[in-house]
C-alpha cells in the first residue's frame, strides 16, 4: 500500500513531466468519477490524512496557501489540465479561475456551452420583471422574498438587487449601435 505523498518530490515521482512545457502530468490515483486525487498522509498538511486534488496537494506542498473562498488555479502558461507542477499554478477566487479558463479557450467545449446556455437562459427574465424586483428591494424585501415574490431564482434577484442584471446595466456598449460605425478615414 502507498504511503502516500509527503512532499513535493513524492508528488512529482507520480507524474509524467514534460520537457518542453514544465507541466508534471498526473499519472496517479483517480477517484470513482474519474477525477484526480491524492492521499496526503496524518500530520503532513492536517492532524488527519486527507484525500485532495494533486494539483491543490502541490500547492499546499510547495508552501502555498489557499484563503477562505479562493481554489488553486492553473495559470495562462500551462497547457494542460492534468498538470500539478506548483510553479503553473496559483491561488486566487473562483472568478479568476473562472477568467483563466475562458482566456485559455477552455469554455469552448461543446458540453461547457452547453451549459452556459442554460444558466442564460435560465436568468433571462422580461425587464417587467426586473422592475418588479426593484420595486420589492425598494420595499425592503429580502433577496429570498423578493424572489419568490417576483417568481424568478435567487441568484438573478441578487443581481437585480446589485445593480448587475443584464436590464439594469443597458448591455455591453449603451447607446451603441452598427449603424453609428464610420470606417477611419
Amino acid at each position: 500500500m502507498s504511503r502516500g505523498v509527503r512532499t513535493v518530490d513524492d508528488l512529482r515521482d507520480r507524474c509524467r513531466v514534460d520537457s518542453l512545457t514544465g507541466c508534471w502530468i498526473w499519472g496517479g490515483g483517480r477517484n470513482d468519477k474519474g477525477a484526480p486525487v491524492v492521499r496526503i498522509p496524518a500530520g503532513v498538511l492536517r492532524p488527519d490524512a486527507v484525500v485532495m486534488a494533486p494539483r491543490r496537494a502541490g500547492w499546499l506542498l510547495a508552501g502555498g496557501s489557499v484563503k477562505p473562498g479562493h481554489v488553486v488555479l492553473r495559470k495562462l502558461c500551462c497547457e494542460s489540465d492534468q498538470c500539478v507542477n506548483p510553479a503553473h499554478s496559483a491561488s486566487g477566487p473562483r472568478g479568476e479561475a473562472n477568467r483563466m479558463a475562458g482566456k485559455r479557450g477552455s469554455y469552448s467545449t461543446p458540453e461547457r456551452l452547453a451549459h452556459l446556455t442554460r444558466a442564460r437562459k435560465k436568468s433571462a427574465i422580461a425587464p417587467h420583471l426586473v422592475a418588479s424586483a426593484e420595486a420589492a428591494f425598494a420595499d425592503g424585501a429580502s433577496i429570498r422574498e423578493a424572489a419568490e415574490r417576483v417568481g424568478i431564482d435567487r441568484e438573478t434577484a441578487r443581481r437585480i438587487r446589485n445593480g448587475d442584471h443584464i436590464h439594469q446595466t443597458g448591455g455591453v456598449m449603451p447607446g451603441a449601435s452598427v449603424f453609428a460605425w464610420r470606417p477611419a478615414a
